[in-house]
Formats: structure tokens, C-alpha cells, sequence
């Protein structure tokens, strides 16, 4: 089979660009893995070819990558670690459900793994036999794709994998899988010379002093990385080439970069680097009263999603204070009567889905340069962890009766906290919902994520003296805050919803109307 590494394979992709993201991958393989089927896309001629011949020799399962090797062991599967969540960019592999070995067949669950947003078992798609664990329990970071296992046909194979591991095991399979051409050089590490036009004498001296040049490209051909290593390294401006790898084929991971960041070369640099501006002692304070908490991938995700949606969405904030004494004493005699536990949060997320009804501009999902507006309204709710905020998605709130949600509701709330939530159950939400009443907080500004038209507050009950007439009555209170993404909501839109909002809350039979 034909190999095309750097330029070259870079030009054949540049060529099938219609249907594909912006990032031109590195390879074969990474194209494979992000690009794997064919169909639907309007590819080159040459593209086709490609990956005609690379699907004999591997193929898509569960979202990760799954190469069947050539090697001189028997027949056998290696299993990469799958996207089980659509911003799931690595994860942790919690515990193993099998033990080498194993019979396995098609849907059996193999381990747990950790994603941004629960913990979900990874399901093989093939009868065989567990030959070979290949990272452990507790190993967490691993980049979509990483092989995890290896899956054989015959139980008599797996003696034979005693001792694999997939550094090893990789050279022999990319030795079939794409075999050095020397015909085709591989790309330098360092850029070609650019041929530089004499420029007429200028009245002002041009500075020859290197450290004020462009910094230069961080070469991407030579070095092999993970995204978020890549983008850390560039805002660090530091070279990758300089980092040792220890992931999959020497690749750099973000715990590489951390580790040389901390080194003694790299704090040496940024000395040099800063002239007369003396770093900092480091100080070891370990022994001054404090501890470090490792961060899981739920809070890293929440982080991420804080930092894109601050940097992308033009918020704007609307509220509103409404009176809720009759939507008190309303959900106050529906429990005594029908023995339900109804809760002010589930009669809000009615409202809201009922106000969106009458306002769709607040029922959107931003989508490039157009909105997608559902027939139907489904909500995020905002859930509290210990490791972080997820939302899990109500559908058809607006479908549903006040008990039927406060149902649901209660079940997404529980799978939360418990880690349990799946992608379908997490994802496709137009509005946000987050109550902090039960915290005592009386209004708060969130943030609005993945596009969606806003996010909806809600604050603690609180007891309010307002004028009456002639009277002065104290009445039960919350304020309402509505964060809105101005790109496709705007702010008469959004009053206009807080308007029908407060005439459900203060009348709540008008939610029928």
C-alpha cells in the first residue's frame, strides 16, 4: 500500500477539504480516526483511494479507534478508548469489568470510564477474549483513540499477549499498515527559507534586534501531540520539540508539558528569556498548613466551558422580582392534597417552558450563521456535584405536566450527583435553568453555554414589605435573572419573556391560558 507523509499528504487533503473541519491532520491514521467514513463527504479521487486501502486494515468502533494489527502474534484486536460524550477529549478509566482473559461478547461491558460529564461503560463490540489490559485502573487522561485492550478470537491466543504492549506492538502493525517510502522525503523540522525581495533604503533604521523578530512557527511536522498540549505549548511559546514525549509513539500529553514546564530547563529559560527580572524563589510549602486537590475532568470541563462562553458570548442580564404568595400557597395545597412533593423549581421550569412557548426566539441553539429553533422546548437543568456543575436535559417540558417534571426532574437531579448521566441525557438543551435558592442566594449572572439562547436564575424566597394602596403588606418574593447570548436574542425579546414569566409566577393559573 502507497504511504504519503507531511506535504504531500497534507496536499491530498487540502484537495478534499469540502466537508471537513479546518485543522488538516497530521496523517494517515489521525485522519482516519477524525474522518473515518467516506460516505456523505465530497472527496478527491486520490482521498478515496486512501482510505479504501487504510479501512482494509482498520476501522471506526464506538467512536475510538480500533486496529486489527498485522503482526507475527495471532489475530488480534486493539481497542482505543472511545468518545463517549461529544466534548469528551480524553477520560479516565475508572475500573476494568473483565479481567484478561475473559470471555467477551458483542455489548458486553468491558470498564468505567470517566468522561467530562458522567461515568459510562464502554461496551465492546466483538466476541473473543480479553487477551491484554493495556492501562490500568485509575489511569486518567488518556486521549480519545489511546489503545486500552486487545481482543482476541481464540482463548489459546491469549497466552501469547502476555508480555504486549502497544509501543511495540505499534511499530510492527505501521510497518504494514504504512510502509516507509524513500522516494518521499519526510518534512524538515524546521521551516523552508523564504526567498527575500531587496526592499529600497527606508529613512527609518529597521531593528535587527532578535527580540523584537515574530516568534517563529512551532513546528508541527517531527512532533507528535495532544490539542490541548499543543495550545498550551503555544501560548507558552514553547517549542515541543524540546519536551520528551511519553504517550502513544512519543507523543507530547499534557502531563509532559506540565512536567517540563517544572523542570529546571524550562525555569532556566523563561530566566534567560526576562533579563534582569529575577524569577521567583520556589518555595516548598508543603509543610505550611495546605494540600492540593487533583482536578477531575468534570471540573476541567466546566472550566473550559466557563472560559469559551465568557471569550464567545456577548451576555446581556434582564430581571425581574415577583410576587410568589399565591404560587406558594398553590403548591403548598396540591402536596397536602395529592401526597406529591412538588418543589417551587419544578413549577419555575413549567413557567419557563410555557414562556418559551410564547417567546421562540428563547427555544434556539446558535448554529454558525443560523438559529435552529425546535418544534419542541427542552431545558437543561443545572445540577450541583462535588466535582463540579453538569446539566441534564428535560425534554418536551412543555408537553408535561407540573408532576411529571418534578419526576424527571428529581431522576436527573439523582444521576448527577451520581455521575450516571449519558450524553443523551446531558446535551441539547436550548435554555438553561440554575436555582441557587436553596444556597440563600437572592439573585445571581450565569453564564451561558454551547449556544444556547440563555440562562435562567433562580433566586431564594425572601420576605418583602410593599406598598399596597394605603397599606404596607409583606409579601414572599424571589428575583428572576436572565443571562441572554445577544447573537441571537435580543433584549426586547428577552424582557418580553420575563414579562410572560412573572405573569405565570404572580397568577399561576394564567400558565393555562
Amino acid at each position: 500500500m502507497r504511504t504519503m507523509v507531511g506535504r504531500r499528504w497534507q496536499r491530498v487533503i487540502l484537495g478534499a477539504r469540502i466537508g471537513l473541519s479546518s485543522t488538516v491532520p497530521e496523517n494517515e491514521a489521525s485522519f482516519l480516526r477524525s474522518y473515518g467514513s467516506v460516505s456523505g463527504r465530497k472527496l478527491s479521487t486520490l482521498a478515496r483511494e486512501w482510505l479504501s486501502d487504510l479501512r482494509t486494515s482498520s476501522r471506526i468502533a464506538n467512536g475510538g479507534f480500533l486496529r486489527r494489527t498485522m503482526s507475527s502474534l495471532p489475530q488480534h484486536n486493539e481497542l482505543g478508548l472511545p468518545k463517549l460524550s461529544p466534548t469528551m477529549d480524553t477520560g479516565n478509566i475508572v475500573k476494568w469489568l473483565k479481567a484478561e482473559g475473559d470471555a467477551v461478547s458483542a455489548g458486553d461491558s468491558l470498564a468505567e470510564i470517566e468522561t467530562d460529564k458522567a461515568t459510562l461503560d464502554f461496551d465492546t463490540t466483538d466476541d473473543g477474549f480479553l487477551a491484554k489490559i493495556l492501562l490500568p485502573d485509575g489511569t486518567n487522561d488518556i486521549p480519545i483513540g489511546t489503545p486500552i485492550c486487545v481482543i482476541v478470537e481464540n482463548q489459546s491466543d491469549v497466552a501469547a499477549f502476555a508480555d504486549y504492549s502497544p509501543s511495540a506492538a505499534a511499530a510492527d502493525a505501521d510497518s504494514d499498515m504504512f510502509p516507509s517510502n524513500p522516494s518521499i522525503p519526510d518534512v524538515p523540522t524546521t521551516p523552508d527559507p523564504v526567498p527575500v525581495e531587496p526592499v529600497a533604503a527606508s529613512p527609518t533604521p529597521v531593528s535587527t534586534d532578535p527580540t523584537v523578530s515574530a516568534p517563529a512557527a512551532l513546528p508541527r511536522s517531527g512532533v507528535f501531540a495532544s490539542f490541548r498540549a499543543r495550545k498550551h505549548a503555544a501560548e507558552a511559546g514553547i517549542e515541543l520539540n524540546k519536551v520528551v514525549g511519553t504517550g502513544m509513539y512519543g507523543s507530547v500529553t499534557m502531563k509532559d508539558l506540565e512536567a517540563y514546564m517544572a523542570s529546571s530547563d524550562f525555569l532556566v529559560q523563561a530566566d534567560a528569556s526576562l533579563g534582569a527580572v529575577p524569577m521567583p524563589t520556589v518555595v516548598d510549602r508543603r509543610e505550611e498548613g495546605y494540600y492540593e486537590v487533583a482536578v477531575g475532568p468534570i471540573r476541567k470541563a466546566a472550566a473550559e466551558r466557563a472560559v469559551a462562553s465568557k471569550q464567545t458570548v456577548p451576555h446581556f442580564y434582564l430581571n425581574v422580582e415577583c410576587n410568589v404568595d399565591k404560587l406558594l400557597q398553590m403548591i403548598e395545597e396540591w402536596n397536602e392534597k395529592e401526597k406529591t412533593n412538588l418543589k417551587l423549581r419544578d413549577v419555575m421550569i413549567k413557567a419557563a417552558a410555557v414562556a418559551v412557548q410564547k417567546e421562540p426566539a428563547l427555544g434556539g441553539t446558535l448554529m454558525g450563521s443560523a438559529v435552529r429553533r425546535l418544534k419542541h422546548v427542552d431545558l437543561s437543568v443545572e445540577v450541583f456535584t462535588n466535582q463540579g456543575p453538569v446539566f441534564g436535559v428535560l425534554r418536551n417540558a412543555d408537553r408535561k405536566g407540573i408532576e411529571t417534571i418534578a419526576e424527571e426532574v428529581s431522576d436527573l437531579d439523582a444521576k448527577g450527583k451520581a455521575g450516571l448521566l449519558t450524553p443523551e441525557e446531558s446535551s441539547g438543551g436550548t435554555l438553561a435553568i440554575s436555582d441557587l435558592s436553596d444556597y440563600g442566594v437572592k439573585n445571581s449572572t450565569p453564564l451561558v453555554f454551547n449556544n444556547q439562547a440563555g440562562t435562567l436564575s433562580i433566586g431564594a424566597v425572601q420576605q418583602s414589605a410593599k406598598i399596597d394602596g394605603d397599606d404596607l403588606k409583606v409579601q414572599s418574593t424571589l428575583f428572576l435573572t436572565l443571562s441572554c447570548d445577544h447573537r441571537h436574542v435580543d433584549g426586547a425579546v428577552g424582557a418580553q419573556w420575563m414579562k410572560h414569566m412573572k405573569k405565570f409566577i404572580e397568577n399561576p393559573v394564567s400558565m393555562l391560558l
